[in-house]
């Protein structure tokens, strides 16, 4: 990949999901094979702060508050400073961005890249977003289920979607890395109790109120004969 690549990626959330995750991981090892990287995300939001802390090279560009998703006029005129400075790729981890990120960029000589994470709900062939979707070089999707879900809904030709699955660091679930016995002390829970766990961001399309219904189905039925611990780890929407 050459060196000459100047990138800015673009994730204004104040989440911490997969989403945003992916956008740092892949920030990061982009910065480590030696591109220039800038994030532009909200300034202290979990993204901003995992970054900050970590022993990267990413120029972090903080923003007081999320730009409007149509012609923000002072996002536009931070894009277009930092087309001036060299950059010469964006990509957003947000497409509803587009909007506000294509009409400053228009004639620029640059990159324009998305990436989709969720399935879409909407028809967005329509002559909005046919044109804002027209400047975009790429979408980009983790599977093949979502790379359907953006042809169906979505007015782009099959060259521009690029999928790309997600990969695994597996040293991350490493068991050795955990202290078991701490998490349970954490959650008041004895060594032979059964703890049954989801993660995710707490939202109603996570599923979570399908969880509950499942534990407290496996309680009703499990008659004392077991010690069972349910636990939901995330943070909400």
């Amino acid at each position: 990949m050459s060196p000459q690549l100047n990138v800015v990626t673009i994730c204004i959330s104040h989440s911490w999901g997969g989403l945003e995750q992916v956008a740092a991981q892949d920030a990061s090892a982009l910065a480590q094979m030696g591109l220039q990287m800038r994030v532009l995300c909200l300034k202290n939001s979990p993204i901003y702060n995992h970054l900050k802390a970590s022993d990267t090279n990413i120029e972090l560009i903080p923003l007081q508050k999320a730009p409007r998703n149509f012609l923000d006029f002072s996002f536009g005129k931070l894009l277009r400073r930092l087309v001036s400075e060299g950059v010469n790729v964006f990509h957003t981890h947000q497409t509803t961005l587009l909007g506000t990120i294509t009409p400053w960029l228009w004639r620029k000589k640059v990159v324009i890249l998305a990436s989709r994470h969720l399935m879409n709900s909407h028809n967005k062939k329509n002559p909005l977003h046919a044109l804002i979707y027209r400047r975009l070089d790429a979408l980009i999707v983790m599977s093949r289920a979502l790379r359907q879900n953006v042809l169906e809904t979505h007015p782009l030709s099959e060259e521009k979607i690029k999928t790309i699955p997600l990969g695994l660091d597996f040293s991350t679930f490493e068991p050795s890395h955990t202290n078991p016995k701490a998490l349970r002390d954490a959650w008041g829970t004895e060594s032979d109790t059964l703890v049954i766990g989801m993660v995710g961001r707490i939202d109603p399309m996570k599923g979570q109120s399908t969880f509950l219904k499942a534990a407290a189905l496996l309680e009703s039925r499990n008659h004392k004969s077991n010690k069972l611990k349910f636990v939901i780890v995330g943070e909400p929407t």
